[in-house]
């Protein structure tokens, strides 16, 4: 029997491919499909794929597992997140109607990790600024001073796979590395850090007093929501540099906007934001604040692996009704 995929939201080319040619599935590709449209067609399809931009509510995966209209039975068994976090997919609503859930935790790890660092030293070393006043026809070099990042210390909250990639390359610079992560053991061994002679796991407060960077890789939930908050902010070094390329909701932007306004640290960079696009969002105001459009996984080479392991954890589901 023919089964049908919607994917509703812009995903590269090689996901429709891997689930048209290599699973027989009937896909239809809507990237800017809204919510209403969704829920109103969402029963017809086996499956759905998103990325972050569509949320997935209770009210649609109801309507897909049991159908629309009254009688009529509903199609839907599987969701695929294309990519790692969930916050935007109702968890208990699809066991509650038995569809299963997919996303990616490994596919984009590099081009996080990376984007990271280059955020890390566009802000150190105000390089936005400076690309900006010389496309303007200045010529400022005894303007802009900045700070290496060899020999800084690094907090990097949230341990894992995109915390250790980027405690690799930061050390690779010859940074200090302090880790908070009350999932990971105090002085657990990792393979990839034969050259660490130990991993010195922190409390957020020593963190916060101690570190010249901190960036954040944790995922959206009740424990992290607004984890850096005034408290922390207010007690951190005075030339704190703040990165969160995770979720924007783990940081208080309130507090963060006064922090920085006032000069109690010296300025952040942003992928991600409470809410998105941050139009009109203080924090935009702010020179010493660098963001951009939640695009720390956004390269040709992650958004590929992670088409085509979902492609393949979907297809599979559906064809054979087994887990990849």
């Amino acid at each position: 029997m023919e089964k049908f995929v919607l994917i509703a939201d812009s995903i590269d080319k090689i996901c429709s491919q891997t689930l048209q040619e290599k699973y027989g599935l009937t896909v239809v590709y809507h990237p800017d499909i809204n919510i209403k449209f969704i829920k109103n067609l969402i029963d017809r399809y086996d499956g759905l794929i998103v990325r972050s931009r569509t949320n997935v509510d209770k009210q649609m995966i109801e309507r897909g597992a049991k159908g629309i209209v009254e009688f009529q039975k509903g199609c839907l068994k599987v969701i695929g997140r294309a990519g790692i976090g969930l916050d935007n997919i109702d968890l208990e609503a699809a066991k509650e109607f038995d569809v299963k859930v997919f996303n990616v935790a490994d596919g984009h790890i590099p081009s996080v990790a990376e984007h990271t660092i280059g955020l890390m030293i566009a802000l150190s070393r105000d390089l936005i600024s400076a690309c900006n006043s010389t496309h303007n026809g200045n010529w400022e070099k005894s303007k802009f001073k900045g700070n290496e990042l060899h020999g800084k210390t690094l907090g990097i909250i949230g341990y894992g796979q995109i915390g250790q990639r980027v405690a690799t390359i930061a050390n690779a610079i010859g940074m200090e590395i302090l880790i908070h992560d009350p999932h990971v053991q105090k002085n657990s061994s990792f393979d990839d850090f034969d050259n660490f002679d130990e991993l010195e796991f922190v409390s957020l407060k020593l963190m916060f007093k101690m570190c010249d960077l901190i960036t954040l890789h944790v995922p959206l939930n009740s424990d992290t929501e607004k984890m850096v908050n005034s408290k922390l902010l207010n007690i951190a070094k005075k030339n704190l540099r703040l990165i969160n390329t995770s979720r924007g909701k783990v940081i208080d932007e309130d507090a963060l906007y006064k922090v920085i306004y006032n000069g109690t640290i010296l300025g952040a960079a942003l992928d991600v934001f409470s809410i998105e696009p941050p139009i009109g969002a203080p924090l935009l105001r702010l020179s010493n604040v660098i963001a951009t459009p939640h695009i720390s996984s956004s390269t040709v080479e992650a958004q590929y692996r992670i088409a085509k392991t979902i492609a393949n954890k979907i297809g599979i589901y559906l064809t054979k009704g087994e887990q990849q």
